[in-house]
């Protein structure tokens, strides 16, 4: 029987072990769910380079907890995920950190993008007759870790919005263009985790899945049902299960009962974007269908974000700016006033956001600012045909451990720096001020 909704409050970070662990044994345990694989995939969300307080990425310390309860039963834990449109998987700094975790416990990552892929038939589909999934997804057993957030395009990010980032990107491409939510919907009908937990200790309202504004919730939902999963999060969102149309697609008119403990439903404000937003960002879509990706084998869609992008802004922590002693520290470029407590000289700025993804401080409220900035065009171009490459000499093994991209290696003992690769965001020579988050 699927039709289990756990709900439970986490109050301090500290509990989340505790939290995870008793939603894992209240839907069955490790051993007894997965006790027909020996791999289970934990699939979380890592859309954009922030930290789970901005409402955008899944909470690294339930990521390692799951690790932690695959492990103890005996499995194999293997992590997939992969980019956002627009946004690289390697550079985001959290990454960092959520390497630490997987060197610690001597766990596989899988970015899906470039995993050998299945075809598998959908029946009766709505959009796909076949789609492209990783071939290892038909060997193991599935653990998924969404993030509760608003979206822009599909109204709401739950359990089943979670699993696209695991499709082949041809599918996505098509799914973007041709009809998403029949696409989401189609994909579930295929790909079956066996338990869904999903990140509801700050949520994103407004313009999500990257965009929106963070809501301390402290709530963790579970369930082997995912579209029972969603349903409780559309009205925990205040949002109709039956307007989210791929929510709507698996209902197929079906209602829940919601448990006594159901939180009150939040007033969040809704997904905002224009008629015009979103033709461009569809006809962005289509390009990369069309021409970037089977050209260029590159997204259009950075374009976007090399124009305008989110720099980190006025430090908004509860400290005064004066006893600071995380965000500025973190600045690899010391360019953060620790005596003000903001960015010293945007024009200097790499928007590279180790300083919003601290996680030493938990006052850190480090907000962000739109800048625009016409030279991305340029370096977008550039990028695309490798004319920009970095010929500075890299002499700082430490680099490695901080190259977003992977771009820098060390081989005896001396960095050596693969120029395809490479960003130019200069992280890798100004490592030797920093030390890796503990």
């Amino acid at each position: 029987m699927n039709e289990i909704l756990l709900i439970e409050r986490v109050e301090e970070e500290l509990n989340i072990p505790a939290v995870i662990n008793k939603v894992i044994k209240d839907l069955g345990g490790i051993e007894t769910v997965f006790k027909d694989f020996n791999k289970i995939i934990i699939k979380p969300n890592f859309v954009l380079s922030r930290s789970y307080k901005s409402g955008t990425t899944t909470n690294l310390k339930i990521i390692e907890s799951v690790i932690d309860a695959v492990q103890k039963a005996g499995k194999e834990a293997i992590v997939m995920e992969s980019s956002g449109w627009g946004y690289s998987l390697h550079s985001n700094p959290l990454i960092i950190g959520f390497r630490k975790i997987l060197k610690d416990r001597r766990v596989t990552f899988i970015d899906s993008v470039s995993a050998e892929m299945e075809t598998i038939p959908v029946k009766n589909g709505f959009l796909h007759k076949t789609i492209k999934v990783p071939r290892i997804l038909q060997e193991s057993g599935i653990i998924n870790l969404p993030k509760i957030k608003m979206h822009e395009l599909t109204q709401i990010t739950g359990a089943m919005k979670n699993l696209y980032g695991i499709l082949d990107k041809t599918d996505r491409f098509l799914g973007h263009t041709k009809g998403l939510h029949e696409s989401i919907a189609d994909l579930n009908s295929v790909v079956k985790p066996q338990m869904h937990i999903a990140d509801g200790l700050w949520i994103m309202e407004g313009n999500g899945p990257a965009l929106g504004k963070p809501v301390k919730a402290n709530l963790i939902f579970a369930s082997k049902d995912p579209v029972y999963l969603d349903y409780a999060i559309s009205k925990f969102l205040s949002t109709d299960p039956h307007s989210v149309k791929h929510l709507a697609l698996a209902l197929n008119g079906r209602n829940f009962n919601l448990p006594q403990n159901m939180p009150t439903p939040l007033n969040l404000q809704k997904p905002n974007r224009s008629k015009l937003y979103l033709s461009i960002v569809n006809f962005a879509f289509w390009l990369n269908r069309h021409f970037s990706y089977p050209l260029l084998k590159a997204d259009i869609l950075p374009l976007r974000d090399r124009i305008f992008r989110q720099r980190p802004n006025t430090c908004a922590c509860e400290l005064d700016p004066k006893d600071c002693k995380n965000c500025g520290s973190f600045c690899v470029f010391d360019n953060f006033d620790k005596e003000k407590g903001k960015v010293k000289d945007y024009s200097l700025c790499k928007a590279c956001h180790w300083c919003t993804v601290v996680e030493t401080c938990n006052k850190n409220k480090v907000k962000e600012k739109l800048v625009f900035y016409p030279r991305g065009v340029v370096e977008f171009f550039g990028s695309l045909f490798k004319r920009f490459p970095k010929f500075n000499k890299i002499n700082n093994p430490a680099g490695a451990d901080f190259c977003p991209t992977d771009a820098v290696t060390v081989q005896n003992n001396v960095a050596v720096l693969n120029k395809s690769k490479c960003l130019k965001c200069d992280i890798c020579s100004a490592a030797k001020k920093m030390e890796l988050p503990k």
